[in-house]
């Protein structure tokens, strides 16, 4: 069965791509790399956030000064975009 894309979906304002695919629905982030699945869009959204709450816990535990622009960026992301939304 070939998957059913959706090119975006707004969460917040915030662009995701779905794709509907083996009777799932798939929440993904197009430069992140965070990804949810379930059965339901909402489903498929916690896992993500779930996932996205992981990330954060990692990255807040790394000095900055450790971490490379990129991992830096994607920590800001999460802290300021995704985990006040979880939270709520």
């Amino acid at each position: 069965m070939e998957a059913i894309i959706r090119p975006t979906y707004e969460i917040d304002g915030e662009a995701f791509l779905i794709e509907h695919e083996h009777g799932l629905i798939w929440v993904s982030h197009p430069r992140w790399s965070l990804v949810g699945y379930g059965k339901t869009l909402f489903e498929a959204e916690k896992m993500m956030l779930d996932e996205a709450a992981e990330f954060a816990t990692d990255l807040i535990q790394i000095p900055i000064s450790d971490l490379s622009p990129s991992a830096i960026e994607f920590r800001n992301y999460l802290l300021e975009k995704v985990l006040p939304r979880k939270v709520a």
